[in-house]
């Protein structure tokens, strides 16, 4: 269906802005590429190129500053050069000029957005795959621009697909916990929640620790698993996070692009905000009893975590009631959804 057409994205990560980002413009590539269609990455850094390229992937960089006209020049060229048929546009460093400048190249433009505070969008394609997006937040955009906005847009990757008929089971008490607070975390937020969670408070628990690619602190975390003892675990460079996932009973995650993936896999959990923009996210999920919202992270001591994710340990029939909430508000469709607007435009244009 996609042969001889090419997704050219250009997203970045780093141990500032974060992986997810670059993760899920990779699932809507995967999805690109497996209806035949190529995709080239442009990124302004180096965080998880090797990931990329595992995928079949290409990736190429650009040398002027990240989010400037000479960048939107440079990934214009490489869209040339590769015949692009749409560009897709992730971050929050590219501009209302950076978006006007590469629709000068007449190619369709997708910008996948999370926060609506640019000053205009004029992009063909408009996608917040948050919960809580709306109309409202995009008055300002061209009227040409389409929007695709809620959690039927979330962009899974494909290792997550295979979980959809997939049924959890509740045990009586969650023993098995997740830590995955993003790909960077910069604040080590992670430290402190193993430094809570190897208390002799809770019940007996297994941990695994997972520390993005593009987290500084790995050598303080492993030293803090060794010492919380054998039930802890650190885990870099993960690539299969749907088993971990599977595996878990409980998470305590960063307020980012994991929430919806653990949406998707049933599996109840604590968020951490650690960025403005995460905020909102850890308010809806916590009113929809998703997820419980744990707060900003300088705010979250050892009594917090206690007090809020104590009770959830014990309570199966509450993290049931979580499990279903959370599968019902994504359902692994969102790729699908996403390909077939994109598609329509090569239907209008034929």
């Amino acid at each position: 269906m996609l042969e001889g057409k090419t997704l050219l994205v250009r997203a970045d990560a780093d141990s500032v802005m974060g992986t997810g980002h670059v993760m899920r413009c990779l699932a809507l590539s995967q999805a690109w590429q497996s209806r035949g269609g190529s995709v080239s990455f442009v990124k302004s850094t180096a965080d998880l190129d090797a990931r990329l390229r595992s995928e079949g992937f290409s990736v190429y960089g650009v040398s002027a500053p990240a989010g400037s006209l000479e960048d939107a020049d440079e990934t214009i060229r490489l869209a040339r050069e590769f015949h692009a048929s749409w560009i897709v546009v992730d971050g929050y460093h590219f501009s209302p000029e950076y978006q006007r400048r590469l629709r000068r190249f007449e190619v369709p433009l997708l910008v996948i957005d999370d926060v609506a505070d640019a000053r205009e969008y004029g992009a063909d394609l408009l996608l917040n795959q948050n919960h809580y997006a709306c109309l409202k937040m995009y008055s300002h955009r061209s009227n040409h621009t389409r929007v695709l906005l809620g959690a039927r847009y979330v962009l899974l990757r494909s290792a997550f697909l295979k979980f959809r008929d997939w049924k959890r089971s509740t045990p009586k008490v969650a023993s098995r916990v997740l830590v995955t607070l993003g790909g960077a975390d910069p604040a080590n937020v992670t430290l402190r929640v193993i430094e809570t969670l190897s208390l002799k408070r809770w019940p007996p628990l297994e941990v695994v620790v997972v520390a993005g690619a593009s987290n500084p602190h790995t050598e303080l975390l492993q030293l803090a698993c060794v010492q919380a003892g054998p039930r802890f675990q650190l885990k870099t460079q993960v690539t299969d996070m749907p088993a971990l996932m599977a595996w878990a009973d409980l998470a305590i995650s960063a307020g980012g692009t994991t929430c919806w993936e653990l949406a998707f896999m049933g599996l109840p959990n604590g968020i951490i905000i650690l960025a403005d923009n995460q905020r909102l996210v850890g308010e809806v999920l916590d009113r929809d009893n998703v997820s419980v919202n744990l707060g900003w992270h300088s705010a979250v001591t050892e009594e917090r975590l206690v007090q809020m994710l104590g009770p959830l340990i014990e309570d199966a029939d509450g993290r049931r009631a979580m499990s279903e909430n959370g599968r019902a508000l994504v359902d692994g469709e969102g790729c699908d959804r996403t390909l077939q607007v994109l598609m329509e435009a090569f239907e209008r244009c034929a």
